[in-house]
């Protein structure tokens, strides 16, 4: 399999354009390079477009041979971009036309769509789904536009345009690994059809658009008495008070029916951090447990220590039917190091129990369209770190160190994710020095929704030592514990796809929002 060869991808960039009012009327567009530019807009609606980045309408794949995704994702990409302007919800399917003359089969290509920054959004064959929603009319339209007969039209990706903003994107094309020598020397004409579409405004955008004083938007603008910002400035919505004004409750039971409450205890209770940009320039919602984990939830297996007693109750905000069965957990107890990456609550209890057994198996719940892969940040922050803007630059982009991620379903809470939901108008809880307990503990106990009573564990190591990682105390302040001695409560984080949209309810403890996809 040394042999190589040039295969031309023939960019066609056919657009069906749908007009969004009474009626519907299609066009279709063929891109033209202009001089002074390799770029092309067309129109998806009156205030949504594409930008195709070409080069003479064509992609030259050199050296190409059958290979692995891996290398496949590495291939020349054509890079198009996706913006709106739209005051309505506008989303868009992206498709691949096949064309009879072809030297290689359709079942033997291959196509990635990746994020402007390589981020792996879907891969596999091009076959995996073939058009069933493109109209006679829209065929005809295809016909007249690339003079030809194609062969068949696949469905390959389809996602939500922000409102007034863009999305960028790449698509590599390859051969398959099972291909043999049969494909050498031969060449792929590929078409690309774009074409957009009404849809429902999603989970996110509605609580944006809905938001009160108790979802707090993150873009540089608050700051202390000395002019510093003191919020996260990544343009992220986190919701911060007191646990009694904060609306922010979401129930996963499984079922698809709204009732007045998420029955069971509040196990299937969840509250919603904030909403985090993606890379794809979407808001992704990140949800939390909101009472601890008990062990039908986490297991007895993997960092289990204990039941819920040795945490003691005094301070324990949840429902008290579930307080015996709260599970205490190691941080890490097969080894000594506070490496995340390393971590059997991570490996075992989070991403292996709590994800397939109990929601997907228990539960019912489709993870694989709900939760969405997330690259967690693993870098931490020492405890000379005592001002809450600090804490957060460090876990995200450590300057000092080289800075560590994985990419999980499952995770926990950093400690910025604590302190910024700490009311910021109340005893200026984000420049209080966290670690301090006499300064924190009266104003996280009472105006912080994320403190329910009992220690638990974040996902932040401690980078001043090996062995040392930061949890949440039972009195509400910041705390370092070790990681394979100190056994405290779990309450799993997730960031769910940036596509759900809201079913029913209201957010709130009693009525809280179902969601679907």
């Amino acid at each position: 399999m040394n042999k190589k060869k040039t295969i031309i991808l023939l960019v066609i960039g056919i657009l069906v354009v749908t007009i969004m009012s009474i009626g519907v009327t299609y066009s279709f567009m063929l891109p033209k390079v202009t001089k002074d530019s390799n770029e092309t807009e067309i129109g998806i609606n009156n205030c949504a477009k594409i930008t195709l980045k070409d080069n003479n309408s064509t992609i030259n794949l050199t050296n190409m041979y059958p290979m692995e995704e891996e290398m496949g994702l590495q291939t020349e990409a054509y890079e198009f971009t996706i913006s709106s302007t739209c005051e309505e919800y506008t989303g868009f399917n992206l498709y691949l036309l096949t064309f009879s003359d072809n030297g290689i089969e359709d079942d033997l290509i291959r196509y990635g769509i990746t994020s402007k920054n390589g981020t792996l959004l879907e891969t596999n064959l091009i076959t995996k789904e073939e058009a069933k929603d493109i109209s006679t009319e829209e065929i005809e339209e295809i016909k007249q536009g690339i003079n030809k007969e194609y062969s068949k039209i696949y469905k390959v990706y389809s996602n939500y345009i922000p409102l007034q903003g863009e999305s960028e994107y790449k698509l590599h094309i390859w051969i398959d690994e099972k291909a043999d020598n049969d494909t050498m020397g031969k060449n792929i004409k590929l078409g690309v059809l774009v074409k957009g579409y009404k849809r429902e405004e999603t989970m996110a955008e509605y609580i944006i658009a809905h938001k009160d004083n108790t979802l707090i938007y993150h873009d540089g603008s608050i700051k202390d008495e000395e002019g510093n910002i003191t919020d996260a400035f990544d343009y992220s919505y986190r919701y911060a008070g007191a646990s009694d004004i904060v609306n922010n409750f979401v129930c996963l039971d499984g079922g698809e029916t709204a009732t007045d409450d998420c029955a069971n205890g509040d196990v299937d209770l969840y509250r919603i951090i904030g909403l985090f940009k993606n890379e794809q320039n979407l808001y992704e919602l990140k949800l939390i447990k909101y009472d601890y984990a008990t062990i039908n939830e986490l297991g007895l297996n993997g960092t289990y220590s204990g039941s819920s007693y040795s945490f003691g109750s005094a301070f324990y905000k949840g429902n008290i039917e579930n307080f015996p069965n709260i599970g205490g957990y190691y941080w890490s107890a097969i080894n000594k190091a506070n490496s995340w990456i390393d971590s059997v609550l991570r490996k075992t209890n989070l991403n292996d129990f709590y994800l397939n057994t109990y929601l997907k198996t228990t539960k019912n719940i489709d993870i694989d369209k709900l939760i969405t892969m997330h690259t967690w940040s693993l870098n931490g922050h020492s405890t000379d770190y005592t001002n809450l803007k600090i804490i957060y630059n460090s876990e995200m982009n450590n300057e000092t160190l080289q800075t560590k991620t994985v990419n999980d379903n499952i995770g926990l809470m950093y400690v910025s994710d604590y302190g910024y939901a700490a009311d910021p108008t109340s005893t200026n809880n984000w420049s209080d020095i966290m670690h301090d307990s006499a300064t924190t503990y009266t104003s996280y106990k009472l105006n912080n929704w994320l403190y329910m009573g009992l220690s638990e564990w974040t996902i932040s190591p401690n980078t001043s030592t090996n062995n040392i990682a930061f949890g949440i105390s039972g009195y509400g302040y910041l705390a370092t514990y070790s990681v394979n001695t100190g056994a405290h409560g779990i309450r799993p984080c997730f960031y769910l796809n940036s596509n759900v949209i809201i079913q029913s309810g209201k957010g709130i403890k009693d009525n809280p929002y179902r969601i679907s996809i």
